[in-house]
C-alpha cells in the first residue's frame, strides 16, 4: 500500500502522463447518483457544473463547506490531505485539460442541469418489477 507520500501518485495505466486523469462516468441517472466529483466533492449537480466551468480556478478555491459526508475526526486530516498539500493541488492543476468556460451563461447552466435531469431513466427508479421469479435453472425463488 502507498505510503502517504505516495498519494495521488498511483498510475492506473503505467504512463506517468495519465498521472490525476480521471475516467469519466457515464452520464444515465446522474441526477439520482449524488455526491459527485472523484471524491464526493460536491454535492449538487449544478455544483459539479459550476466546478468544472473553471476546474483550476475551482480547485484552488474549494470550499470545504460543499463537502458533505458523515463526520469522523479521525477521517478529517485523509478527507483533505490533498488539499491541504499544495504540492499536490499543483500537480492535479497541471494535469487539468480543460480550459475555462467563459461562454456559459446562468440560461444554459440552468438548461444543462435540466439536460442532465433528463437523462434519467423512469424505469431504473423501481427495480422491484425486475425481481424475476426463477433463477436460470428453473428453480423458484423462494422469501
Amino acid at each position: 500500500m502507498a505510503g502517504r507520500e505516495d498519494f495521488g501518485r498511483e498510475l492506473v495505466t503505467g504512463d506517468p502522463t495519465d498521472r490525476y486523469k480521471f475516467r469519466t462516468p457515464t452520464l444515465r441517472n446522474v441526477a439520482r447518483t449524488a455526491p459527485y466529483g472523484h471524491s464526493g466533492a460536491d454535492d449538487t449537480l449544478e455544483g459539479v457544473v459550476r466546478y468544472h466551468l473553471d476546474p483550476v480556478r475551482s480547485l484552488k478555491n474549494y470550499d470545504r463547506a460543499n463537502f458533505i459526508a458523515p463526520y469522523r475526526s479521525d477521517l478529517e486530516s485523509v478527507d483533505f490531505f490533498v488539499k491541504d498539500s499544495p504540492e499536490l493541488v499543483q500537480e492535479i492543476a497541471k494535469a487539468n485539460e480543460l480550459r475555462p468556460n467563459q461562454r456559459l451563461n446562468e440560461d444554459n447552466i440552468r438548461d444543462l442541469i435540466a439536460f442532465l435531469h433528463v437523462l434519467t431513466d423512469t424505469n431504473s427508479i423501481d427495480l422491484r418489477r425486475d425481481v424475476s421469479n426463477a433463477v436460470p435453472s428453473g428453480l423458484p425463488i423462494y422469501e
